[in-house]
């Protein structure tokens, strides 16, 4: 999984990573998402909800890029959420962008960590006894994958509430 994680953030850095983009059934790539972490957010007691409108239109994006910067965000919502919590993924659209949205109610981030967690091997602890899995690679490699789409990635949260992270790819 670092191999992996430190090779795609290589190639992406590097700029030889080049992005295959085809219109894309936001319905889709979500189902596709949510099957591949239900059982995660199963096992931690997390339930998972969607509102993505019936109208939205095609995405255009790369579907490797695309579904990797998504499983990025819901696995990180899965992985610091108690038990109990929610993780909410929604899709909104305006003139010129598709914005998709995963907003937990987990413990929120401080204000002053969100920036860096855009960083490579940032990592947030959320409780000072629970071990945290992972790199801190998924938001950088995220961060660069929106950035070759033309897109952008922000973070909003409130510490005690929750973090809701948005992507939003040009139509």
């Amino acid at each position: 999984s670092l191999v992996n994680e430190l090779l795609d953030i290589s190639t992406i850095e590097a700029g030889k990573q080049e992005l295959n983009k085809e219109f894309l059934s936001v319905h889709a790539l979500v189902d596709d998402c949510i099957k591949i972490v239900k059982i995660r957010a199963a096992q931690g007691g997390v339930n998972i909800h969607r509102n993505i409108p019936k109208t939205l239109p095609p995405l255009k994006a790369d579907m490797q890029a695309a579904r990797k910067i998504l499983l990025n965000l819901l696995s990180n919502a899965i992985k610091f959420m108690p038990e109990g919590g929610t993780v909410d993924i929604s899709a909104t659209e305006n003139d010129s962008h598709i914005t998709l949205s995963v907003k937990d109610n987990g413990v929120g981030i401080p204000k002053d960590k969100i920036t860096s967690l855009m960083k490579p091997f940032a990592r947030f602890k959320n409780h000072a006894h629970k071990a945290v899995e992972g790199w801190g690679l998924g938001l950088a490699i995220s961060k660069s994958l929106m950035e070759m789409h033309d897109g952008t990635i922000w973070i909003n949260s409130v510490e005690g509430q929750g973090t809701t992270v948005h992507i939003s790819f040009p139509k």
